[in-house]
């Protein structure tokens, strides 16, 4: 069975060479050579009609080329006719691990809250990504570049419009872009949003271009070389979504922040928190209308769940443990390569913060919390030149004595791999193009015990409060993992704290988190991976007050931030200071990688005859599922 078959689009090249025939002829000594072909060049649906623009032949007579160009019209087809257009129809049950609660204002939606909105199909983004680019067009139709660096401007996609349930709220404007951008972070210093420090940092407040209102322009507050893919505009990050200013205006922000509303392909009928959201297919969506008549998408936090769902029929997919596979995969289920999304387990030695003032507003850095001792070997001190190496070698110790490969075979059934990168540290995955095997971490014990006594730790220590939020997949079992593995070879004794990533977050937002933490993020295997060059120092440069911190900072981060960032993504003096930086960070060890984490997600063949799933997110795209027929 096919799960990653095409989707139809409105418009594409199809080149599909329905003819060919070659005659040469020589006449007055003047070569003539006529080609007759048929060529499909492009397929556009114009209302009720399917526009064809066909090349019928072309004749070369000496330096000159002749075609003949034959436009065609046809009414479009109805759903489910000869075309092989599958029907509308039927319902897609899907279980996830969260549906949380409706958060349909901007600058109070924070992650995973947000991306929620776009990943189940409600709203859209400036741009999305495939397995190519993050940098798709989408509601936006394409983008300038200023020749000075000073602005981007944003051409805005005519004939979108937002929907609720009972409304048609009107056709996306720029002023819906600005508002949208602006309230996200871009000019509110106070937003949540998990785009609001990147939006912050990197742009002054949006405005319509004054020549051209269907444009919108995106001032540099401080250029940076990818500043369509970072947490700013386009899907695979964790984006602003655009909403609509006239339902915010008329319905007030109380309202509006719990009113699905949005332009994407499937309308929200009801949404209980934590519980269960059903939609129906948006047949006015501006794209292909979904192909399933209506969507149910169930909260089941527990994996063994999402599995006895999927058996008994209850959902048509489900995200599964890992050890649930191979008995699902027995009976029939299946796991489509395609559908494999990565997530890594990361470790983060928080509480290394070098700086005297909080760049953005120059409030003082306390360091109360923040200073290393018995308890917190790991943080440095920056007017301390020993304790700062000492604290380097301790991260370095603790990094090595993890044995990546083992936890792979054992916890992920040798699903996953290892990864070495940490968060805005060294790249994430070995396939990355600026990979360098010098950033591979060994696992070592001895000489990770050397390290450890050079620190002054030959016996080792204590840390009261490894962090380690159970809530995010695996995350728990790989904590666990890590721990014993401290304990056993190194004699470090660990006390997890397993609360909520929620719980932590205040301390993170504060810059006084100061403990190890390990979690999740991803999926890390994606389609921006590919692409070499960019700025560096992911949520570590200067952000505002809502903004995300996990804990690291250092006068380096935001030295190469502006110097990277100053420069054209993949130049080779882009990718000079990145490789610079890169060495410095591996050897600084802030941050670390452990695992990818697969997501596998179980598909009833008998109700789902094909998914095509963005490359770049964990489970989306439920408009292009087609049922089997019933």
């Amino acid at each position: 069975m096919d799960l990653n078959i095409g989707v139809k689009k409105l418009r594409w090249l199809a080149m599909a060479v329905l003819g060919f025939a070659l005659v040469a002829a020589i006449a007055c000594g003047t070569e003539t050579v006529t080609v007759v072909e048929t060529v499909v060049v492009e397929k556009e649906i114009k209302g009720d009609t399917v526009v064809e623009t066909v090349v019928v032949e072309k004749e070369i007579k000496g330096d000159t080329v002749i075609e003949t160009v034959v436009v065609v019209q046809t009414a479009v087809p109805e759903k489910g006719s000869s075309t092989g257009q599958p029907i509308q129809q039927g319902t897609l049950r899907v279980s996830v691990p969260q549906v949380g609660s409706p958060v349909f204002l901007n600058e109070k939606a924070v992650f995973p809250t947000n991306t929620l909105q776009y990943y189940f199909g409600v709203q859209e983004t400036l741009l999305t990504g495939d397995k190519n680019s993050c940098s798709v067009p989408q509601l936006a139709t394409g983008w300038q570049l200023a020749s000075d660096l000073s602005k981007v401007s944003f051409s805005i996609r005519p004939g979108v419009h937002f929907y609720t349930d009972d409304k048609d709220w009107g056709e996306m404007t720029a002023e819906d872009v600005v508002f949208s951008y602006n309230s996200s972070g871009a000019d509110n210093p106070s937003s949540v949003h998990s785009a609001a420090g990147e939006l912050n940092s990197i742009f002054e407040p949006w405005v319509i271009n004054p020549d051209n209102p269907t444009k919108v322009d995106a001032p540099f507050k401080q250029f940076q070389g990818d500043y369509l893919t970072a947490n700013t505009v386009s899907e695979c990050n964790d984006s602003a979504a655009v909403v609509s200013k006239v339902l915010t205006d008329e319905l007030g922000p109380d309202e509006t922040l719990i009113t699905p509303h949005g332009t994407g392909p499937f309308i929200v009928t009801d949404w209980k928190a934590n519980e269960k959201i059903t939609f129906r297919a948006n047949n006015d969506y501006w794209k292909q209308a979904a192909y399933v008549a209506n969507l149910e998408l169930i909260e089941s936090p527990e994996g063994a769940i999402r599995t006895a769902q999927l058996r008994t029929g209850e959902v048509d997919i489900a995200p599964v443990p890992i050890s649930d596979v191979p008995s699902l995969e027995s009976n029939g289920f299946v796991f489509d390569d395609g559908l494999r999304q990565f997530k890594g387990n990361f470790i983060y030695f928080s509480g290394n913060y070098y700086l005297d003032n909080i760049p953005e507003n120059g409030e003082a850095v306390t360091r109360d919390s923040l200073m290393p001792d018995d308890d917190h070997p790991w943080i440095g001190d920056p007017n301390d030149a020993a304790r700062d190496e000492s604290a380097r070698k301790v991260r370095q110790a603790l990094s090595m004595a993890i044995d990546r490969e083992l936890i792979n075979d054992t916890i992920l059934a040798g699903y996953g791999g290892p990864i070495y990168g940490g968060h805005g540290q060294v790249p994430i995955h070995q396939n990355h193009p600026e990979f360098k095997d010098r950033w591979v971490i060994p696992y070592d014990v001895d000489a990770a015990k050397a390290l450890l006594a050079e620190a002054g730790y030959p016996d080792g220590f204590s840390v009261p409060d490894y962090f380690c939020p159970v809530d995010i997949g695996t995350n728990g079992e790989v904590c666990q993992a890590v721990a014993g593995m401290w304990k056993d070879l190194l004699n470090i004794e660990v006390q997890l704290d397993t609360s909520a990533y929620t719980a932590r977050r205040p301390t993170m937002v504060g810059r006084t988190i100061n403990t190890i933490w390990q979690t999740t993020w991803g999926p890390n295997r994606l389609a921006y991976d590919g692409e070499s060059g960019g700025t560096d120092g992911c949520c570590l440069f200067p952000q505002p007050t809502g903004g995300y911190n996990p804990g690291l900072e250092h006068q380096k981060f935001y030295d190469v931030f502006i110097e990277t960032g100053a420069s054209i993504k993949g130049s080779a003096e882009n990718l000079a200071a990145r490789e610079a930086y890169f060495d410095w960070a591996f050897e600084q060890r802030f941050a670390a990688g452990i695992v990818e984490v697969p997501t596998l997600i179980g598909i009833n063949p008998d109700r789902v005859m094909s998914w095509t799933l963005q490359p770049f997110r964990e489970i989306n795209s439920f408009h292009t599922v087609i049922l089997a027929t019933e």
